[in-house]
């Protein structure tokens, strides 16, 4: 029942939570509001602008001005915009009084310095004050106790880097049309005329880019091109016979009258 409460009270505390917004250097060495109260649960929001080279935010004390408290929340220098998008958040816990001040160079004795509720008899006048006679100031320690938020960023995780893929070699596919033709040449001693058949292939490619290679073709009494080969023509000849022509055919019969009349002058 206890753990019941104690989460509808968490709850609670989280509806009625105001986030208070700071504007760290905006027009001077200054924060605005440089004196307000808040309420456990809040959060103090510092937006940094970039009127006055960069800034920071530390936890003091109202008797050590321009000096760091122990365990105190810290924001690091940052470097603002003109947008104020860089920021840094802390969660009020307490509405005990909360001196802050800027630890760059000698901002905090010209004045950049405020409070979160600030007590009765004790105000930042007096605090600026007691600064101006601060010679020398204690560097902060690690940065913490906050939240640190850049919005010209994003998320703030670092970019990954993908490697591209290997650009893809396209494929193709031919297919062979054939279209034959005749021709005729003329060979042999008697000047015969042979018809002779001409086939033309004809090759179309179509790139997948898929990465890989593959070829397809057929022609009829041909060879198929290779994989993107766009045009080529191979004759083939379907008959080169030599037949002999008249000439040969009247050697024949005088070659065989004279042995017949040879035969004939035997017999005589």
């Amino acid at each position: 029942m206890y753990s019941q409460l104690i989460t509808l009270f968490g709850l609670a505390t989280a509806v009625f939570a105001d986030v208070i917004d700071v504007k760290v250097g905006n027009g001077g060495l200054t924060f605005d509001p440089d004196s307000f109260s808040a309420k456990e649960g809040d959060s103090v929001r510092f937006q940094f602008f970039s009127g006055f080279g960069s800034h920071s935010v530390t936890l003091g004390s109202f008797d050590t001005p321009c000096q760091p408290a122990s365990n105190g929340f810290y924001s690091g220098i940052i470097q603002g915009n003109q947008a104020g998008d860089h920021t840094f958040t802390i969660n009020i816990t307490s509405t005990s009084p909360a001196w802050f001040y800027c630890s760059v160079a000698s901002h905090c004795s010209s004045g950049m310095a405020g409070v979160i509720n600030p007590p009765s008899g004790e105000t930042i006048d007096s605090y600026r004050s007691a600064a101006q006679n601060v010679l020398r100031q204690t560097p902060p320690g690690a940065v913490g106790g906050g939240v640190i938020a850049t919005g010209d960023t994003g998320s703030g995780s670092s970019p990954s880097t993908t490697p591209s893929p290997a650009s893809p070699r396209p494929s193709a596919t031919v297919t062979s049309d054939t279209t034959p033709s005749s021709a005729s040449v003329t060979t042999g001693a008697g000047g015969s005329t042979v018809p002779v058949s001409t086939t033309t292939s004809t090759g179309t490619g179509a790139g997948t880019g898929s990465g890989s290679r593959s070829s397809t073709g057929t022609a009829a009494g041909t060879t198929s091109p290779p994989s993107g080969t766009p045009t080529s023509t191979s004759p083939s000849v379907a008959a080169t016979t030599t037949s002999g022509g008249p000439k040969s055919e009247w050697s024949i019969v005088l070659g065989l009258a004279v042995i017949l009349g040879g035969l004939v002058a035997l017999m005589a």
